[in-house]
């Protein structure tokens, strides 16, 4: 090969190389979606069908769909041990003008408390999730009652009981 073919044939090289670059970073910024989860609220309590909302972020031009909402599981083992609910309706919604993902359940939720993960992943899109610990309460609330204890018998200045004031046995 003379030394101008070299030239050209690394060039060429180069070039692929560069388009090849150009072309992988214009797919790879395709596959980065803006999506925030918000915080978890629900609107229920233990022995109640679960009804929780999740508010979505998205930046502008991200459309998500009902296709791209999951629940699910985390691939490592989560530290507190609860289980996770994973079976549960799944809807996106708007409330108050925002993207809302709603978690209804069709049976009454016994467990006090558990793990959801929502799983957020359009098509072309990498997942985005958050992990969720669900603490429910109960509708008459956690209320400690506390025994009514027996009067003490009245004492005398000498610190005996008045008489009548022990119970007669």
């Amino acid at each position: 090969l003379r030394s101008g073919d070299i030239v050209m044939k690394n060039f060429f090289m180069n070039l692929r190389l560069v388009l090849c670059s150009v072309a992988l970073s214009l797919t790879a910024a395709n596959a980065y979606a803006i999506i925030s989860i918000g915080n978890l609220t629900v609107q229920s309590f233990r022995d109640e069908t679960l009804q929780a909302y999740i508010e979505l972020q998205t930046g502008a031009g991200e459309a998500i769909t009902q296709q791209c909402l999951s629940l699910g599981k985390p691939d490592t083992e989560a530290e507190n041990k609860l289980p996770y609910l994973t079976d549960a309706t799944v809807s996106l919604d708007t409330r108050d003008g925002k993207q809302t993902v709603s978690i209804t359940t069709a049976q009454p939720m016994s467990d006090n408390s558990f793990n959801l993960l929502l799983k957020v992943q359009c098509p072309g899109q990498l997942q985005v999730s958050r992990d969720f610990t669900v603490l429910l309460g109960t509708r008459s609330g956690n209320v400690l009652a506390i025994p009514m204890q027996p009067e003490p018998a009245p004492l005398s200045p000498a610190g005996s009981p008045l008489p009548g004031s022990l119970p007669e046995g």
